[in-house]
C-alpha cells in the first residue's frame, strides 16, 4: 500500500519552495525538520526528539533529531556539500547510532540533509550486539523533493505501523484485564467495590513492570502466596500494607508483603468490606494479566480499558476520546503556541527560565473528565515540552542538574476535573499518577533517579456534577500564593453527547437549572450546558479560554441559534478555532465501542485574537487542512458573529414553503395499490375520492400510495360509501383512543387529515429528511391534484428558476451548514434553511433565463431515467449518479452560480463564506426596500 497522498505531495512542493535557496542556521533547521514532519501529518514533537543526549565515556553528544527505533537525522549547512562533507556527516551519524545503549532505539533509517539535497541510508543489524550496517538508498534534491517523496513513505509508514502496534498491545491488555472484571463480577456482581479492586490491581500490575515495584513481585506474590482460600484476606493485607509507611507497619506483616513499598495517595486508603471469598478462577486471571508486559501500556488508554468494563457511561452521553483527538483540542488552545514560543526564546538563557515558570503555573481543569484522558495528555505534553527546556538549558550552560527540584517542574496538583462516577475519578487519578512515574522514567537520561511513590501529590479530581457547582480551585498549591483560588488557565474536555429525546430525568433537571429560562433551550443537547457554566466562569475570569469536543449537532439547524444567541450576546465570547465536522476515532478497543458520532471541536474566549484558526476537513476521515481567517461564526466557517433563528417568511421575496398535509389517522385513510383497486371493485364511487399521496419514501424509490381525500365530500356521500365510511369510523375511534388532547379534538372530523395544507397550484416537494450520502438532495415538480404528505414540505407557485436554485450547489450547501440531523440525515426546515437562505441579487434576465434552460434539460435527463425504471434514490446516491444526469447538475451549477458574481466559487467553503456574508447583507437591511419588492 501507498502511504503518500497527493495532499502530502502539494505539502512537499509548497515545502520546497519555501526553503529553496535557505542557507544553514541553527534555528531554521529545527523549523526545517518540524515542517519536513508536517508533510505527512505528522506533529514531530510528539514522536521525534531535538538534541537528544547520548552519553559517551568523556562527554555527551547531541543528535539533532531523533525518533528512538525510527529515524536519525542530522542537519548541515548548504555550503558543506563537497563529498567529505557527506561523508563526515554521515560518520558522525553512525556514531551516534553505535552509543545508544537500547537496541529497541536504534533507529531504521538515517537521513542527513543540507537545506538543498537529502540522502536516505538505510540500517541493519545481523544481531543486536553487531555493528550497524548502513546502505546508501537515495539523494532527492530539495526541488525535487515532490516528485520523489515515495522515498519518504517512512515517515506516515512508522506512524501507521506504530498506531497497529498500540492497537495491539492495547487490545491485548483489555482482554486480560477484562477477564478480571468477568471473574470478580461473576463471583460477587458488579459494585462501586469491583471497580475499586480493579484500579488497584490495574495499579500492581504497572507498578511491577514500571520500577516501582521490584521485578515480578506482584505475580510471585499472587502465584506462591495465595490460593483460592485466602486470596481475599491476602489481597486486602496487601492493600492495607501499601497504605502504611513502613515505619508503622505491624511486625506481623509477613515479609514478603512488608517487602512492598508504602504507595499513599489514597489509592489504597478506602478498605473495601463487600468481597466476599475469591476462587482460583480470579486468581488466574490476575495471573494471566501479569504474565503481559504492562509498561507497554499509555496511562491514555486507561479510558479505553474501562470503557470495555464500564459499559453502562454510554448512557450518560460519556464517550472515551483517542490522544490524536485530545492533540486536536490542546494544541491550537495553548500547546502550539507554547511549542512556537520555546523555539524563539530557546537559545536565551533568562527567558528560558521565565517561560519554564510560565509553564509551571499553569492550571487546568476538565469538567466532565471521565477517566483523565484529557489531563493525562495534557500534563504529558507538558512535562515533554519541560524535558526539552530541561535538555536546551544544558546545552546553554554545560551543567548538568544537581537535585529532583530541577527536574520536577509540571505539578499533578495543577490539573483538576470534575466527574460524576466515582471509579473513573479513580482511574484518573491512578492514570497521572502513572503519566508522572514513565515521565519520571524518562528523566534518567540527566543522571538522576525522581522518585515516584510515596506519591504525595495527585490530581485534584472531584466526584461531583460540574453542572450543580461552581467551578473553582481548590489546592492549597496553587501557584505557590497559599489559599488564593488563582483561575484555571484552561477548561478541556469532551462533556457527555445527549440529544433532547435521550436525556435521562437528572439530565433533564441539569438543562433546567443551567439554561433556566432561555427560551427554546429545550431542543439543544446536554453538552451545550457545560458551554454555559464555561461562558460563566469566564464572565468572572476573562483570560481563561475553552475548547470542547462536542457533536456537530451544536454547530447545525436551531440548535446553533439558541446556543450562540445566548454566548455571543449575554457573555460576549468569541469563537478562537474550531476543528469542523470529523468523523469521531476513539481508543475503544472492541468495534462495538466504537462511538459513531461526528464531532467538532469549539475553541473560545472572551478575547478577540487577531488570528482564528479553522481546521477544514475535506474528507470526515482524514487530517485537515488548517486557515487563518480574522473572525469565525457558529457554524464554524469564516464569517461575522451572525446567528440564524427561526424566521415565519423568508428573507426574500419568494414563494412561501409550507408543509405537506399530515393524516394522523392510524393509517386507515391511506391505501396500497392492492387496497385502492380492491376499494374501487367492490365501491366505484369512492374512485373520485382516491388521490395520489406523495410521500418522501414513495417519491423517492419510485413507489406509489393513495388517500382518501374527502376535503369537499358531504355527509350523505360518505354514508353512502360503506367501506369508505368503515375506515372514518376507525379514525375516529383512532383519534378517541390518543393521549393527545389535541389529537381527541379531531375526532369531530374523522374524514379529513389532521392537519391540511395542499397547495392549489403545482408545487416543488422537497423531503424533509435527506440521506448524507447525497450531494444534492432530489426534489420534483407535482401537480396539485397529487395529495403531498408532512413527510415533505412544499414550494406552491414555484416557476423553473426556484426549482434550480434550491437544487443547486449553492442552496445545497446553505442546507448543509444550517440543517438540523436526523443521525446523520439531512433535516431541511422552513424556518431554518428555506426561510433564512440568501436568494441571488441583482442578476440579468439572461443569467435568469440560463438557470431555466439548465433545468429543463437536467429534467429530461432524469426523467428518462425514471422512466427506464430508476429511482430518485439510485440516481441521487453519491457515486452512483450517471454521468450525464452530473453533468447537468454541474451546468445548472455554473448558471447559479453566475447569479450571484460572474468569478464563480472553487470550494463549498468559498460559497458558504459568501453566502453567510449576503445573508448578513439582507438581514441588516442593506438592500432597499424598493429593491426588496423585485420578485426573485
Amino acid at each position: 500500500m501507498s502511504f503518500i497522498t497527493e495532499q502530502m505531495k502539494s505539502t512537499a512542493k509548497a515545502f520546497s519552495q519555501k526553503w529553496n535557496g535557505t542557507a544553514y542556521e541553527k534555528g531554521e533547521a529545527q523549523t526545517f525538520t518540524n515542517e519536513l514532519f508536517k508533510i505527512f501529518g505528522i506533529d514531530r514533537h510528539s514522536v521525534a526528539r531535538f538534541e537528544r543526549q547520548i552519553k559517551r565515556k568523556k562527554t555527551t553528544v547531541f543528535v539533532d533529531t531523533f525518533w528512538p527505533g525510527k529515524l536519525l537525522i542530522e542537519a548541515k549547512s548548504a555550503n558543506k556539500d563537497k563529498e567529505k562533507d557527506w561523508e563526515d556527516t554521515l560518520n558522525q551519524a553512525v556514531e551516534y547510532v553505535e552509543d545508544l545503549e537500547l537496541f529497541t532505539q536504534k533507529p531504521k533509517f538515517i537521513l542527513l540533509t543540507n537545506f538543498k539535497r537529502f540522502r536516505k541510508f538505510k540500517v541493519e543489524f545481523k544481531s543486536p550486539t553487531s555493528d550497524p550496517k548502513i546502505t546508501f538508498l537515495k539523494e532527492v534534491l530539495l526541488e525535487n523533493l515532490s516528485s520523489e517523496l515515495e522515498e519518504f513513505s517512512f515517515f506516515p509508514q512508522f506512524i501507521y505501523e506504530l498506531e497497529k502496534e498500540e492497537e495491539q498491545v492495547n487490545q491485548e491488555a483489555t482482554k486480560r484485564i477484562a477477564g478480571v472484571n468477568k471473574a470478580i463480577t461473576q463471583k460477587i456482581g458488579k459494585t462501586k467495590e469491583t471497580g475499586l479492586f480493579l484500579a488497584r490491581i490495574l495499579f500492581c500490575l504497572f507498578a511491577e513492570d514500571t520500577n516501582i515495584f521490584k521485578e515480578k513481585q506482584f505475580e510471585y506474590f499472587i502465584r506462591n502466596q495465595t490460593n483460592g482460600n485466602n486470596l481475599k484476606e491476602q489481597l486486602l493485607l496487601l492493600f492495607e500494607t501499601l497504605n502504611t509507611p513502613i515505619d508503622k507497619r505491624k511486625k506481623s506483616i509477613p515479609n514478603y508483603i512488608n517487602a512492598f513499598p508504602y504507595v499513599n495517595g489514597g489509592l489504597f486508603a478506602d478498605k473495601i468490606v463487600q468481597l466476599k471469598n475469591l476462587d482460583d478462577t480470579i486468581k488466574d486471571s490476575i495471573l494471566y494479566c501479569c504474565s503481559y508486559d504492562w509498561s507497554l501500556i499509555s496511562p491514555v488508554i486507561f479510558g479505553a480499558l474501562f470503557q470495555s468494563l464500564i459499559r453502562e457511561r454510554r448512557e450518560t452521553g460519556a464517550h472515551y476520546t483517542s490522544e490524536r483527538n485530545i492533540q486536536r483540542v490542546v494544541k491550537p488552545l495553548f500547546l502550539d503556541a507554547l511549542n512556537d514560543e520555546f523555539e524563539l526564546i530557546k537559545n536565551d538563557l533568562k527567558l528560558l527560565n521565565k517561560f519554564r515558570q510560565k509553564i509551571n503555573q499553569l492550571i487546568f481543569l476538565d469538567p466532565a473528565c471521565g477517566c483523565g484522558n484529557f489531563l493525562v495528555v495534557t500534563y504529558k505534553e507538558l512535562r515533554l515540552l519541560d524535558i526539552d527546556i530541561i535538555r536546551q538549558k544544558i546545552k546553554l550552560t554545560k551543567q548538568l542538574p544537581t537535585s529532583v527540584n530541577d527536574l520536577v517542574n509540571i505539578r499533578l496538583d495543577h490539573f483538576y476535573g470534575y466527574e460524576i462516577d466515582q471509579t473513573s475519578c479513580l482511574i484518573a487519578e491512578v492514570a497521572m499518577w502513572l503519566a508522572e512515574h514513565q515521565l519520571n522514567q524518562d528523566l534518567i537520561q540527566f543522571g538522576i533517579a525522581v522518585p515516584t511513590i510515596p506519591l504525595d501529590e495527585s490530581a485534584v479530581i472531584n466526584c461531583e456534577n460540574a453542572l450543580n457547582i461552581d467551578w473553582k480551585t481548590l489546592s492549597k498549591f496553587t501557584r505557590g500564593i497559599g489559599d488564593v483560588h488563582h483561575p484555571f488557565d484552561y477548561i478541556i474536555g469532551n462533556p457527555p453527547f445527549v440529544g433532547k429525546q435521550y436525556q435521562s430525568e437528572d439530565q433533564k433537571a441539569d438543562m433546567d437549572i443551567v439554561w433556566n429560562t432561555v427560551k427554546g433551550s429545550g431542543v439543544l443537547d446536554y453538552v451545550t450546558c457545560w458551554y454555559i457554566k464555561s461562558a460563566q466562569y469566564i464572565k468572572n475570569n476573562p483570560k481563561t479560554r475553552v475548547a470542547l469536543v462536542s457533536t456537530n449537532s451544536i454547530a447545525q439547524g436551531e440548535q446553533t441559534g439558541i446556543l450562540w444567541n445566548e454566548l455571543f450576546n449575554k457573555y460576549h465570547l468569541k469563537i478562537q478555532f474550531v476543528h469542523q465536522t470529523f468523523k469521531w476515532g476513539n481508543d475503544a478497543i472492541d468495534d462495538s465501542d466504537q462511538a459513531a458520532v461526528h464531532c467538532v471541536i469549539i475553541g473560545f474566549g472572551k478575547e478577540d485574537l487577531k488570528e482564528k484558526y479553522i481546521f477544514e476537513y475535506a474528507d470526515i476521515k482524514k487530517e485537515p487542512k488548517v486557515k487563518s481567517v480574522k473572525n469565525i461564526n457558529p457554524y464554524l466557517v469564516a464569517g461575522s458573529d451572525t446567528v440564524i433563528l427561526k424566521r415565519g417568511t423568508p428573507i426574500c421575496n419568494v414563494p412561501e414553503i409550507v408543509f405537506g398535509s399530515m393524516p394522523n389517522d392510524g393509517g386507515h385513510l391511506l391505501l396500497t395499490d392492492e387496497e385502492k383497486r380492491e376499494l374501487i371493485k367492490k365501491e366505484p364511487e369512492a374512485k373520485k375520492w382516491i388521490k395520489p399521496l406523495i410521500s418522501a419514501h414513495e417519491y423517492l424509490n419510485g413507489k406509489t400510495r393513495w388517500c382518501l381525500w374527502l376535503m369537499d365530500s358531504q355527509s350523505s356521500e360518505r354514508r353512502s360509501l360503506k367501506l369508505v365510511n368503515q375506515r372514518i369510523l376507525a379514525v375516529k375511534k383512532h383519534r378517541e383512543d390518543s393521549n393527545r388532547k389535541a389529537t381527541n379534538k379531531l375526532a369531530i372530523t374523522p374524514w379529513l387529515f389532521g392537519e391540511r395544507r395542499q397547495p392549489k397550484s403545482n408545487y416543488v416537494a422537497i423531503p424533509r429528511v435527506s440521506s448524507e450520502n447525497r450531494y444534492y438532495v432530489p426534489m420534483e415538480f407535482y401537480d396539485k391534484k397529487n395529495i403531498l404528505s408532512d413527510t415533505c414540505l412544499c414550494v406552491p407557485n414555484a416557476t423553473l428558476y426556484h426549482f434550480g436554485v434550491l437544487i443547486s450547489s449553492m442552496h445545497m450547501t446553505w442546507m448543509r451548514y444550517v440543517c438540523g440531523r436526523l443521525k446523520s440525515d439531512y433535516r431541511y426546515s422552513n424556518e431554518i434553511v428555506y426561510n433564512n437562505y440568501p436568494w441571488p441579487k441583482d442578476f440579468s434576465k439572461k443569467k435568469h433565463n440560463s438557470v431555466e434552460v439548465a433545468v429543463e434539460i437536467l429534467l429530461q435527463i432524469r426523467n428518462t431515467y425514471l422512466a427506464s425504471g430508476n429511482t430518485l434514490a439510485d440516481l441521487y446516491y453519491e457515486g452512483n449518479m450517471p454521468s450525464d444526469l452530473r453533468h447537468a447538475h454541474e451546468v445548472l451549477d455554473k448558471a447559479v452560480d453566475k447569479c450571484y458574481r460572474d468569478s464563480g466559487f472553487i470550494s463549498e467553503q468559498r460559497r458558504i463564506e459568501f453566502l453567510f456574508g449576503l445573508y448578513e447583507e439582507y438581514i441588516n437591511g442593506i438592500f432597499g426596500k424598493e429593491e426588496k419588492k423585485k420578485k426573485l
